[in-house]
């Protein structure tokens, strides 16, 4: 049976969109429109907790048995859509005889405190797996703070716990949670402050890198979660002013590829090198993606040695490969990289069909 979480959504904003956006459109439009506003929160509730989003429109599917699927944060399973809407669980990694299947509702790439708040905000339950209840993450300290006296890594007794004292993994620094707090929300506020700035792209970019350079290493682990999301918004920014990429800036390509390449090591630090994730697909593909930009401008530049031809090539058909092999068949593979397995099926004379 479907869970609604209706008692534990009461006060969700979407709950009181649902009585606007549904019930009163539905009632003031149907004329022979019989069902009561509670029937119609347990049906929203129902589809809110269970449905799956299939493509990058909004388009949402229900799917009964799928929908039974436990989370795990770290599942060994994934949901693959195709162009039809049809969907397939695919295992992510060998799954044992007996061993439970399980997907995520979640991404991985965000930290424990924020994906307890998420799955709890939208899924009405507090997760109990063996990432989030390791104060390290893996190793990857993507929610730690660094230690003023040592610079270790300052961790929470629990994630689980409303007021944890934080310790340095390294030295007997402890600090409260509140003090901790503190910090992680006046670095999150200057970050989001000059994300809402109305200034041009290459002052946002220097503000940013600005940041980065201040904060990473000195306050936070260069993994943790705001470092992470503001190195995402530089790679979108060096992707989408021209002014930025004029002339071709090797500098750039270098930071996007880093950036990258950081996002790939805490996957496989997470979910381990053999786990095929839907994300890593996106990933190795975005890496191919500089990879080709950087050899184009290292050509156009006239700078382009023997060595990097070969070790580029190299990362080129293996980024490739990866990429292929994990997102041809998704409803959500890039249509450039459909249309070079394509060409390169036809060259030998091979015919390969999405499922």
């Amino acid at each position: 049976m479907l869970e609604d979480h209706i008692e534990n959504r009461k006060k969700c904003p979407i709950m009181k969109r649902n009585k606007s956006v549904v019930y009163d459109v539905l009632k003031n439009n149907l004329s022979e429109f019989d069902v009561s506003f509670g029937e119609i929160q347990k049906i929203c509730g129902i589809l809110d907790a269970n449905c799956f989003r299939i493509d990058k429109n909004g388009t949402r599917g229900l799917f009964l048995a799928t929908s039974m699927i436990n989370h795990d944060c770290l599942p060994n399973a994934r949901i693959v859509f195709n162009d039809k809407g049809h969907v397939t669980v695919k295992a992510k990694k060998a799954i044992a005889k007996g061993q439970p299947i399980t997907i995520t509702y979640c991404s991985l790439l965000i930290n424990t405190q924020n994906r307890l708040k998420q799955l709890k905000d939208s899924k009405s339950f507090i997760c109990q797996c063996k990432l989030c209840h390791d104060p390290t993450e893996k190793g990857t300290f993507l929610s730690a703070i660094l230690c003023p006296k040592c610079k270790g890594n300052l961790l929470p007794e629990s994630f689980h716990l409303s007021d944890p004292v934080w310790k340095c993994n390294k030295c007997l620094f402890s600090s409260s949670h509140e003090k901790v707090t503190k910090l992680v929300d006046s670095i999150k506020n200057s970050f989001e402050t000059i994300m809402s700035n109305p200034v041009s792209s290459s002052e946002k970019v220097a503000q940013l890198e600005s940041m980065l350079k201040k904060r990473s290493g000195i306050n936070l682990p260069s993994r943790h979660q705001i470092l992470l999301n503001l190195k995402q918004e530089l790679s979108n920014l060096y992707d989408s002013d021209p002014k930025l990429l004029q002339n071709g800036n090797i500098n750039n390509i270098n930071k996007r590829l880093e950036f990258t390449k950081d996002q790939i090591t805490i996957l496989n630090i997470l979910e381990g090198e053999e786990t095929d994730s839907r994300f890593k697909g996106f990933l190795q593909f975005r890496l191919h993606s500089l990879l080709v930009a950087k050899i184009a401008l290292l050509q156009r530049n006239k700078t382009l040695t023997k060595t990097e031809m070969n070790e580029i090539g190299g990362q080129l058909g293996e980024t490739l490969k990866e990429s292929a092999r994990i997102l041809y068949q998704d409803h959500g593979c890039p249509k450039e990289l459909i249309e070079i397995i394509t060409t390169i099926s036809q060259i030998n004379g091979e015919t390969i069909t999405p499922a």
